[in-house]
């Protein structure tokens, strides 16, 4: 019999997702010898056997990889032969500048939620994991990803864990988290009395055999499923008496509580969902106004009964990375989780505590947000969290004795055109890279200042960070820094381009050019310093996606963007090529007063516009009595003396001033609340109004004289907010249209938070398509700011590419 040698050579996400394992059973199945192995850029294969055998073997790696698993190539390579007598898993290889992908976290699996239930040594163990689940990126410290890379080298393994490790047929062999009761990580239960952690003393309970108990005078507190000493034998089922533990934290959960939990990213602060004075006091806490909580059920069933949820949508809510999905309300859990908002984020339990915490939980659900105060990065650090505590802004901290080493925020998706659109893009999708087109080794983008992620380049993949936040603030924009430089060793990657915002204020480009001023790459010279416009960088963003490298309809739909005339676009119809655009048309221009301060304040600038239109007039239009006159007549006067009026066509002010006379809110306590609430409430209206191109700008004055007139006619405001979405959809088609008419172009690539909008999107994507267009959109990346770092290092590797 002729024996087939071959090397094999896997790139893609395919360490700490059960890979080995995967490839050792299959290789035995198939009666084929020789080994595999991790190494920093992959996993290798020497394969020896039978021909007929070897291509059931690929057909079976091609078809059947473990669900977690994303395999970006295979290369299959003649080689000698060794005549190996079985196939075995050899140790890791180390010392590459090429790396592998890093897996993220995932969902605990099924098989180890029957664990928690069953086996001796993990009963209600909330640590269990195997290859198929668990923590990965938040607790990876180097690469190539093996246990003494982790925060879980800490943790010896037991003779019982350590068998489960080294047995190749064992569902947690290599799962290099792997623990119990005995060897691994512990939760502590940390109560407050009177704003003040007590000491605690340890004093062992055998009622509760798989708890440590810690008494404090008359307190009683616990460690949570410790490192129990006790014979397996004796281990007997733990009381469901109310003192149990679990039953104590639901207790205080549904008395009206506020937990800090550490979680698999960082700590969550979590209360009764259906218990309104603990969710305001929670707002008042968090300085949170009126965004929404997210909220965390027990099962799909459960969420059912609150929400509409659709096929896609249930899809995605159980899938292993478990995002927060938002889903359409159906019965209220409490008006303060929402406050007025029609949808739900609803996210299920990923981890083994979050499953047994509701089962013990006699409420439907959890407000599930994370443990950070207005304006700071979640909080991961114990220390931290025992704060929340002395400052009585949450009544307990359950926390563990394993370090984060990449704190995660929670993902938010949203399903629009029936698959998932990324509204923040973190825990279970970090740091999966985004495949390209082109090599963008060494290209480092730096993002922007708003809902932050940045981008670092690895041969073909864009491995782009967790959500970093806001970096107007101090502390954030620690962690943003940090989180580059962290990026930039685990990865390996020396820079030799860095991109960032053309805007000169940012603190992200401002951080860009002190790099250069320090940095040297790895031919000693200062890394180059590519500046991308905002807007052209969303719309590259779909591109890189895509693989398009062509000229395309760019139309990118956002708030703010500094435009290369100085003044903030946002509403851009551009002809986009990677390297460069032309802007073709754009919405005219609305009057800022204020600056900064009318973005928040969106009365301002539906203001300055009725003034603009209708003169002093519109002061004694009925829907404009819920407005300050005295405030209004300040901003009159400003316009009239062009006082610190800026300038800005931004499509997200056009909704905040359709917000603003609909009286749905004069205020903005979180970006993008006008536009999001005049989504939530158009109805199915038909009809839009009447808008006018004048010199390549869509002038907004006929839609505003026809809301101002429907308004006077008492229409319904849901018909108005319809009507309203409904022209800028029609505005849209009809600029594309004619660019496409004039240009001979057919891909269109939508990007910018207005894209987000699932009524917009929808409907345009629809006429679009119909018109004979194909449509393209931010699929793995936020439409958002979230995506713009993507954007930027296609742009600034295209531009070292043509200098080439």
């Amino acid at each position: 019999m002729s024996i087939t040698a071959k090397h094999i050579d896997i790139s893609g996400l395919v360490q700490g997702v059960g890979f080995r394992p995967f490839i050792y059973r299959h290789a035995k199945q198939h009666d084929l010898t020789g080994w595999v192995r991790n190494y920093t850029g992959g996993v290798e294969i020497h394969l020896e056997g039978n021909k007929a055998d070897y291509h059931k073997f690929i057909d079976t790696l091609r078809n059947k990889a473990p669900r977690a698993s994303q395999i970006s190539k295979i290369k299959e390579n003649p080689t000698d032969t060794y005549h190996y007598s079985s196939f075995t898993i050899q140790p890791s290889l180390n010392g590459s500048q090429k790396i592998t992908n890093i897996s993220p976290d995932i969902a605990v699996c099924e098989d180890c939620l029957e664990d928690i239930k069953k086996q001796p040594r993990r009963f209600r163990y909330p640590f269990t994991n195997c290859t198929h689940c668990g923590p990965r990126f938040s607790i990876v410290k180097d690469l190539p990803y093996d246990r003494k890379h982790t925060t879980m080298k800490d943790f010896e393994m037991c003779p019982d864990c350590r068998e489960e490790y080294e047995n190749v047929t064992d569902r947690r062999f290599h799962a290099q988290p792997v623990s119990c009761r005995k060897c691994g990580p512990i939760f502590e239960l940390i109560g407050n009395k009177n704003s003040l952690e007590k000491k605690l003393e340890y004093n062992f309970d055998s009622n509760l055999p798989d708890s440590w108990q810690l008494t404090v005078g008359n307190m009683q507190e616990e460690y949570l499923f410790a490192n129990c000493q006790l014979p397996i034998a004796n281990l007997k089922k733990p009381s469901t008496k109310n003192t149990h533990l679990l039953n104590k934290l639901a207790q205080s959960i549904t008395s009206g509580k506020i937990l800090a939990l550490k979680s698999i990213g960082g700590f969550q602060l979590i209360a009764d969902a259906t218990n309104e004075a603990t969710i305001r006091r929670l707002r008042k806490i968090k300085q949170r106004h009126s965004k929404p909580f997210a909220v965390m059920f027990k099962d799909l069933e459960t969420v059912k009964q609150f929400a509409r949820v659709s096929n896609a949508e249930a899809k995605a809510l159980q899938s292993w990375r478990r995002p927060i999905v938002i889903l359409r309300e159906k019965k209220s859990l409490s008006k303060e989780v929402n406050r007025d908002f029609p949808t739900l984020g609803v996210v299920l339990p990923y981890s083994p505590l979050h499953y047994l915490m509701m089962e013990a939980l006699d409420t439907p659900a959890i407000v599930f947000t994370s443990a950070n105060l207005k304006g700071q990065p979640l909080i991961s650090e114990n220390e931290k969290a025992r704060q929340l505590l002395e400052n009585n802004f949450c009544d307990a901290v359950l926390q563990h004795n394993r370090e984060i080493s990449h704190r995660l925020d929670d993902s938010i998706v949203r399903i629009i055109n029936g698959k998932p659109a990324l509204i923040r893009r973190a825990r279970g999708f970090v740091p999966e890279p985004i495949q390209m087109k082109a090599n963008v080794e060494g290209v480092l983008a730096m993002g922007a200042d708003l809902k932050n992620s940045f981008c670092t380049g690895k041969d073909r993949r864009a491995i782009m960070s967790q959500y970093v936040g806001d970096l107007e603030n101090f502390d954030v924009f620690h962690l943003y820094q940090n989180s580059i430089h962290e990026f930039l060793r685990l990865f390996r990657v020396k820079p030799e381009i860095i991109a960032c915002d053309t805007h000169p204020d940012y603190h992200s480009s401002k951080y860009a050019v002190r790099l250069i001023r320090k940095d040297t790459n790895l031919n000693g010279k200062k890394p180059q310093l590519v500046c991308v416009q905002h807007h052209h960088a969303h719309i590259a963003s779909v591109m890189a996606e895509h693989h398009l490298d062509e000229k395309v309809i760019g139309v990118a739909m956002d708030g703010t963007g500094y435009g290369d005339d100085g003044k903030i676009w946002g509403s851009e119809f551009f002809v986009n090529g990677l390297e460069s655009y032309e802007r073709h048309y754009h919405l005219a221009y609305l009057p800022l007063p204020g600056g900064e301060k009318a973005i928040k304040e969106p009365w301002r600038v539906a203001t300055a516009v009725l003034y603009q239109i209708f003169g002093r007039e519109f002061l004694q239009f009925p829907q404009n009595r819920d407005m300050a006159k005295k405030d209004q007549l300040s901003v009159i006067k400003a316009v009239q003396k062009n006082l610190n009026i800026h300038k800005s066509c931004g499509m997200g002010r056009l909704f905040d001033v359709a917000a603003a006379l609909l009286n749905l809110l004069h205020t903005s306590h979180f970006d993008g609340e006008g536009p999001i609430k005049l989504e939530n409430i158009t109805t199915s209206a038909e009809q839009s109004y009447p808008f006018r191109l004048e010199n390549a700008t869509f002038n907004y004055e006929p839609i505003i004289r026809s809301m101002v007139d429907e308004l006077r006619a008492n229409a319904p405001k849901g018909t108005i907010a319809a009507r309203f979405h409904n022209t800028i959809i029609e505005m849209i088609e009809y600029g594309v249209k004619k660019i496409s008419a004039s240009e001979g172009i057919k891909k269109v690539a939508l990007s910018g938070g207005i894209f987000q909008n699932k009524y917009i999107t929808e409907k345009l994507t629809a006429r679009l398509i119909k018109n004979g267009m194909t449509v393209y959109t931010n699929e793995k990346v936020p439409a958002n700011d979230g995506g713009i770092a993507l954007g930027q290092m296609v742009i600034a590797d295209k531009k070292k590419q043509l200098c080439v």
